[in-house]
């Protein structure tokens, strides 16, 4: 298994799902620009990871952490790259913004948010 940190755009809205033991779960698949080329990532997470990039949709940008796994597949007789991914971290836009301050304040000054990137109420 390979570590990776990847950045792409999600191809189509993220399917969230639960697992045997009732925990949040989702996947995803990711769009990764290589040059002119692309490479799309096939990612599964738990928990935290799965609620935040089940709010997205299709075209928002994410970056992703975890464990991968290469792979190929054939169409058409062309074989092509797989990345299997289950993901331990998800960032987003809307994450990065919040964390640097752009976020909205509530009426006690502070940005509103816990660590999951949740409203926090005053």
């Amino acid at each position: 298994m390979l570590e990776v940190l990847l950045t792409g755009k999600l191809f189509r809205d993220p399917k969230p799902g639960r697992t045997k033991t009732d925990k949040p779960m989702c996947s995803a698949l990711v769009r990764v620009a290589m040059g002119e080329e692309s490479i799309m990532a096939s990612v599964l997470c738990f928990e935290d990871a799965a609620e935040r990039l089940g709010r997205l949709k299709v075209g928002d940008a994410v970056s992703v952490a975890g464990t991968a796994k290469i792979g190929t597949w054939e169409r058409d007789g062309e074989v092509r790259p797989s990345l299997d991914v289950v993901a331990t971290a998800i960032l987003t836009v809307h994450d990065a913004k919040k964390r640097r301050g752009d976020a909205p304040r509530n009426k006690a000054g502070n940005h509103g948010w816990d660590v999951y990137g949740d409203p926090v109420r005053p």
